[in-house]
């Protein structure tokens, strides 16, 4: 039995190389092979051993989600990417007052400096959640397939994002620690080392880019099936006799230079030397 299957998550050739791996493992799989433009799984397998859902599990155990394709999965699909794309124009726009916030004073923005510190960095957490929230997905995927040992670009988002979301957590933290003991220099500091624009802008833009490749692939689908026609060059090889050489003349050579080129050499016949006749020595000389 063929069947096609969608699977979300990945992202390399890593990520599809995991997924064959992962359902040629089940002995009944007589083939199986991932599509990563198109974000499918072709399987060929005995259905009388093996089931759909046998494939969708292993599928899932490698740290990626399956679907068989259907009408219905298409339709879900369809509304997933919308909601995806009202979650990438939110994303952004909390990322603009985000970077506002968080630039604002270096740049001498308005209003940003009529607001004490530590209520600027309750704002920029107020507006980073809402963006992890929306991209949770990159975690999901990206330290699932740590756990694997099979580690992808999720897994490096994951990890980069983190670190500034950990990292500006416990300087928050420590800011609002020494604002208790009246040491506001040095919550001053904290608060200069908080990032969590960094891990936004990190998850806002990797999911603009994995939405410009979805609309992509949607728009490549979408379009009928293209005929694409190669051009060879048609080459003829002619076989020409050789001609006989005859004395007293140079024969005549016509060569091919390429399709429909011929050259032909005609050299002036020259006669050729006759050779003298050897003197014979006298009988009694031997």
């Amino acid at each position: 039995m063929k069947q096609t299957f969608s699977i979300k998550g990945m992202s390399c050739a890593a990520c599809s190389a995991a997924v064959e791996n992962a359902v040629n493992r089940l002995k009944p799989v007589k083939q199986a092979k991932v599509n990563l433009l198109l974000n499918t799984l072709f399987v060929d397998y005995d259905e009388r051993v093996l089931s759909a859902k046998d494939i969708t599990a292993a599928v899932e155990n490698a740290g990626y989600k399956a679907r068989l394709q259907t009408k219905t999965s298409q339709l879900q699909t369809a509304q997933e990417n919308k909601s995806q794309k009202i979650f990438l124009a939110v994303s952004f726009i909390l990322l603009i007052a985000l970077m506002y916030i968080s630039m604002g004073g270096m740049l001498a923005l308005p209003f940003i400096d009529k607001l004490p510190y530590p209520a600027l960095a309750v704002l920029q957490i107020l507006l980073t959640i809402p963006i992890v929230i929306f991209n949770f997905k990159y975690f999901i995927s990206g330290f699932t397939a740590l756990l694997h040992l099979t580690p992808n670009m999720d897994s490096l988002i994951a990890i980069g994002s983190g670190a500034s979301l950990l990292y500006s957590f416990y300087n928050t933290a420590a800011m609002f620690w020494y604002l208790n003991t009246t040491q506001s220099q040095t919550a001053q500091h904290f608060y200069h080392n908080l990032y969590f624009e960094s891990a936004a802008v990190i998850l806002a833009v990797i999911s603009l880019g994995k939405y410009i490749e979805m609309a992509g692939k949607e728009a490549k689908e979408s379009q009928p099936g293209e005929r694409i026609t190669v051009v060879t060059r048609r080459t003829t090889t002619t076989t020409t006799p050789v001609p006989t050489i005859t004395p007293n003349r140079i024969p005549t050579i016509v060569s091919s230079m390429g399709p429909g080129i011929w050259t032909t050499t005609d050299p002036t016949p020259t006669p050729y030397p006759t050779p003298e006749p050897t003197p014979t020595p006298p009988v009694g000389d031997r």
